[in-house]
């Protein structure tokens, strides 16, 4: 990749570039064990596009991911839009990492637009890696929160798989709702403007 192009987008580029573009070598490679191969495809492309297409991604390869969920979805159009979802969940994570915020707040956006319609798709090791790589704050993990809250059969689905999760997917959302920051709005209402609500920086 160019090094106008990502240091242009990522704060984490752009403070490896300072450091490593001392020397006279017009190439350098900078390591980003953090992000997965698929997932940095992802990232290449919106910055050089300036858009998230996760179609990009080989179909075959995904079919046979989808084909490898087993039997928790009840369709095979289910396991593509977890898997979907769960690729966007990746993205903003390594969005984070890479200090794009721009990036962030579209994935956000798309995640958020799948409500509405199929809902968030929830299993437990996709929710662990939202809570293991991102803070109290984190626009992404306020989502999920108040996803909880506007679908409690979420949560009581999710409490039958309760030795494989977080415990702090359980104490988080009650937290959430008696947060003086949330005041008297509900999640519902929260949901529905998701897009000024949480596409914001985390602080």
């Amino acid at each position: 990749m160019r090094k106008d192009t990502v240091c242009a987008k990522s704060d984490f580029f752009s403070a490896a570039c300072k450091k490593e573009w001392l020397g006279e070598e017009k190439e350098k490679t900078i390591p980003v064990p953090e992000v997965l191969p698929d997932i940095f495809t992802l990232y290449a492309h919106w910055a050089y596009s300036g858009e998230v297409d996760l179609t990009i991604l080989d179909d075959d390869r995904q079919a046979e991911e989808a084909a490898g969920l087993g039997d928790g979805y009840k369709s095979m159009s289910s396991k593509r839009r977890y898997l979907k979802q769960n690729r966007l969940v990746k993205l903003h994570i390594a969005a984070d990492f890479l200090g794009d915020v721009p990036l962030k707040k579209q994935t956000i956006d798309l995640l958020t637009g799948t409500i509405g319609s199929v809902g968030l798709i929830l299993n437990a090791s996709h929710l662990n890696s939202i809570w293991e790589h991102t803070s109290h704050e984190s626009g992404l993990r306020l989502l999920y929160l108040d996803y909880f809250i506007f679908k409690p059969v979420e949560r009581l689905n999710l409490a039958k798989n309760k030795d494989e999760l977080d415990p702090d997917l359980f104490f988080d959302p009650a937290m959430r709702q008696l947060s003086p920051l949330v005041g008297k709005t509900t999640a519902r209402d929260r949901l529905r403007r998701s897009e000024s609500y949480y596409d914001t920086p985390d602080p």
